[in-house]
């Protein structure tokens, strides 16, 4: 502080975050270097009378402030920052961080939005703009973003009163929205009920994407993460369900029944974890020829930790499928639910193994009885951070 006040570091942009300084002191230093500031960060909360009052009250003081960075344990919606964001004309990127254990709701009249075309970047968690005021409030300030990311923590909405006032409709608009934006990531948790709508309404837009990765996780609501990147025209949707959440159907193949047949590739993350049809542990391949039969047009397939995995008596046939890469495989473990893959996929051309690390030195050749298969492409590839798994296959 003393620095600033002395005029020294007259072209100073950017201090370090305060780990070990009070914040009433952080605020007076922030303040002596106003003019030259280029970032900000302001933590705490309404409640405190010291160096977030003192900082939010100044922040139209600052000549030269591009980006504002909140770390905050309250007021956790957006347009309770409206007035702050507009006292800072130069303002291009804004961060939020939260730190809370209860969700406020939006509360008194609604603010006139002044659209910032000027900023470009936003990051914030997904609880701050979870209701359909919020979703709204942000596409109408933030017309011209450039980069969006937004984050589901995972354990949002405990208490089911808490549950986000945000439906599939909404939800639609704002990732319309969000796909004019050249680099994003968005993470929504969302009502299971809505989710199968919200990815029909997608797909039926230009900017569709046909692929997806299906994972299961112990959280609360599924999940799911839109994403691309400024240096891909590729966008992916990653979908997380939620582990053992009861009910009479099977969340992914709920899912696939309705929107299967738009798909072309598909990653199934965490294999090993992925229930059957009927919603039980299994390490049955059938998990995939279930899938295949909701997706009559998929072409390529990635299973990731696969580990142990049994054989079929599937006898249907699935001829989209060209390329299957199985990762995450335990070398010690039988291989012959490969075998039937002649039968069940006629048209496969490339197929991709990879093995978890062993301790095994010599290794034995894996053979694969695939009569009347002809593979353009078989690869090997390991699993490991410590020393390389070189394991012969041999398809007969």
């Amino acid at each position: 502080m003393q620095a600033g006040t002395q005029g020294q570091l007259p072209h100073l942009k950017v201090l370090p975050h305060p780990d070990n300084l009070d914040l009433t002191t952080y605020a007076d230093t922030v303040l002596s270097f106003k003019n030259s500031l280029t970032s900000v960060l302001i933590l705490g909360d309404d409640d405190d009378e010291g160096g977030y009052r003192t900082l939010c009250d100044q922040l139209d003081h600052f000549k030269s402030l591009q980006h504002l960075d909140f770390e905050i344990q309250s007021y956790p919606y957006l347009s309770h920052f409206d007035g702050l964001i507009d006292k800072c004309p130069y303002l291009k990127e804004l961060t939020f961080i939260l730190d809370i254990d209860a969700v406020r709701r939006p509360n008194g009249p609604k603010p006139t939005i002044r659209p910032r075309p000027g900023i470009s970047k936003l990051e914030c968690d997904w609880q701050l703009i979870c209701t359909e005021s919020q979703l709204v409030y942000a596409m109408h300030k933030f017309p011209n973003l450039q980069s969006l990311r937004i984050w589901a923590t995972g354990n949002e909405f405990s208490d089911p009163l808490e549950e986000p006032e945000v439906f599939g409709p909404t939800l639609v608009r704002f990732i319309q929205y969000v796909l004019s934006i050249p680099d994003f990531s968005l993470g929504i948790s969302v009502r299971k009920e809505d989710l199968s709508a919200i990815f029909t309404a997608f797909m039926e837009t230009k900017n569709g994407c046909k692929n997806v990765t299906i994972s299961y996780g112990a959280s609360l609501r599924p999940s799911f993460v839109l994403s691309k990147s400024i240096m891909s025209t590729t966008i992916g949707w990653r979908l997380r369900f939620v582990s053992n959440s009861g009910g009479n159907e099977v969340a992914h193949i709920r899912f696939l029944s309705e929107v299967g047949r738009s798909l072309r590739s598909l990653n199934l993350d965490n294999f090993c974890t992925i229930p059957d049809i009927k919603g039980e542990t299994s390490k049955s391949i059938d998990r995939l020829f279930d899938i295949l039969q909701l997706c009559p047009l998929l072409e390529e397939c990635t299973i990731k930790n696969a580990r142990t995995v049994f054989t079929s008596h599937h006898k249907s046939k699935y001829p989209s499928l060209k390329k299957l890469s199985i990762l995450g495989l335990e070398y010690l473990e039988p291989f012959r639910f490969l075998n039937p893959f002649y039968l069940n996929l006629p048209n496969l051309c490339k197929l991709s193994l990879g093995f978890n690390y062993t301790g095994v030195k010599n290794m034995d050749p894996i053979v694969i009885n695939m009569p009347h298969l002809s593979l353009d492409l078989l690869t090997k590839k390991r699993i490991g951070y410590y020393k390389l798994v070189s394991v012969d296959v041999f398809a007969l």
